[in-house]
């Protein structure tokens, strides 16, 4: 979970890291509530930033 303040018009920018099987590794702007900076996210759930 990320604070709503980093949550601009439905969307949260990220860096992306690595790739993998489909998946992506990307890095949050702040860390979450459960400490991580670093996730696994399902590619298809990425939109190129405009």
């Amino acid at each position: 979970m990320v604070h709503c303040s980093q949550v601009r018009d439905q969307a949260l920018e990220v860096s992306r890291i690595a790739d993998r099987n489909g998946d992506v590794l990307v890095e949050l702007p702040r860390e979450s509530t459960s400490g991580n900076w670093r996730i696994w996210v399902s590619g298809t759930s990425l939109a190129r930033a405009e």
